[in-house]
């Protein structure tokens, strides 16, 4: 379980959308694991090079981590991909073939993307508009299992919005004992986190039944692909 913000990424590859402009082509999509912080950039091509681009402008302004999980897609296997990580000492955890649930979290932010991308592009909304969209909202309504907006976790305060106006001006404590107390309620708050995702393990495990794996080198096992489709059917030809 991840201990702190930024530490442990989940990245993944959304599309390939067929949608003009081009430079919208896929979506590079970073979630936290603890704070449950999203980071998306759209791009033509998602070959190795592009994610390395991307992630030296995220350590730029969060700073290294400790761990990345991706899948076994050819631009995180790349040689490339794994030097440029060993470089800044970041370990790489790979989630077996054909089994996303091993990146569950960024793969619920991705259907967060999917149903949003729908409604906001059928809008006739730019996708640049449409991920401004994503992002900020994603990131100020707390998370079913934090309790918190992904924003409180990374950078400890809520981030005001159109409502903020409503309420009474902000202020804030600077005592030693505000900073204590913060420290109980972070602690407390890692505790909850830990409890509800051993909790949500559980009861996924249960649903599907799953089984400690016996499988041993050299074990002949049958392989199912799965046949995907377009993540935007219906509206892929729009123009935007």
């Amino acid at each position: 379980m991840a201990k702190g913000s930024w530490l442990e990424l989940q990245v993944d590859i959304f599309g390939e959308l067929v949608i003009q402009p081009r430079d919208h082509r896929f979506l590079i999509v970073v979630h936290d694991l603890y704070s449950k912080w999203p980071e998306i950039r759209s791009t033509a091509q998602v070959r190795a090079s592009d994610v390395i681009s991307f992630m030296e402008d995220l350590f730029v302004r969060w700073g290294l981590l400790v761990s990345i999980t991706t899948d076994n897609g050819p631009q995180f296997r790349s040689h490339e991909f794994k030097q440029w990580l060993k470089g800044h000492g970041v370990r790489h955890v790979t989630i077996p073939l054909y089994h996303p649930q091993g990146n569950a979290g960024v793969e619920r932010l991705n259907q967060v993307i999917k149903q949003v991308l729908k409604a906001q592009l059928a809008g006739e909304k730019s996708m640049v508009d449409a991920l401004r969209y994503i992002l900020f909202h994603y990131r100020t309504t707390p998370h079913s299992v934090t309790g918190k907006s992904p924003a409180e976790q990374m950078v400890g305060r809520k981030l005001r919005q159109p409502l903020s106006q409503l309420l009474p001006p902000y202020w804030k404590e600077d005592s030693g004992a505000e900073s204590t107390n913060r420290q109980i309620r972070n602690k407390e708050q890692a505790r909850k986190v830990e409890q509800r995702q051993q909790q949500t393990k559980q009861y996924k495990d249960h649903r599907r039944r799953a089984q400690p794996s016996h499988f041993q080198p050299g074990t002949w096992v049958r392989v199912k692909r799965p046949v995907q489709g377009h993540k935007l059917r219906g509206i892929l030809s729009m123009p935007l």
